[in-house]
This record gives C-alpha cells, structure tokens and sequence, in this order.
C-alpha cells in the first residue's frame, strides 16, 4: 500500500463537501488509489496538466475528480486537489 499524502487544497475542498455519504465515498476512493496507485486515468485535460503538472492522474467521486499523482520511487500517493467535475473542463 503506497504512502498517501494530502495538499491543504484537497483537504479544504473535501470538507466543504456537505454530504456525510459523499465525504466518506472519497474517503474510500483514496483508499482505493492507495492501495492501486495506477488505478486512475492520466488526466488529459489540458487545463489541469497545466495547473498540476504532466503524470497527474484522476479517480472519479462523481461529481467530483479526485486529482493525484504517484511517485513509485517512493511509493507516495499525493493528493493535489478535488475539482467538482464540471469545473475541470
């Protein structure tokens, strides 16, 4: 199970997500990714490479995209953001 490491963005975007049910199914999700660091898509939308950087990947709470990317050197998972998904375009 690769290490998780959360940014302060992420971690004010999850909890201004009101739903109890939808903080915990994120919540789950970055278990997931945790334990399957490569489960996410590459991002392809160009907007978010550009504010994340190349190699970021995502996972999908809809509505919202978890925004990560994996370090396998380190076996780290970060954690960058979570967009609520019609922004991302």
């Amino acid at each position: 199970m690769a290490k998780v490491l959360v940014t302060g963005p992420f971690v004010n975007a999850r909890n201004a997500v009101q739903s109890t049910r939808l903080r915990d199914r994120i919540d789950s999700m970055i278990c997931s990714v945790s334990q399957m660091p490569l489960m996410g898509a590459l991002e392809g939308n160009r907007r978010a490479i550009r504010a994340f950087g190349p190699k970021v990947r995502r996972a999908v709470v809809k509505p919202y995209v978890i925004i990560y990317r994996y370090d396998e050197p380190s076996d780290t998972v970060f954690v960058l953001d979570l967009i609520y998904g019609p922004q991302i375009r």
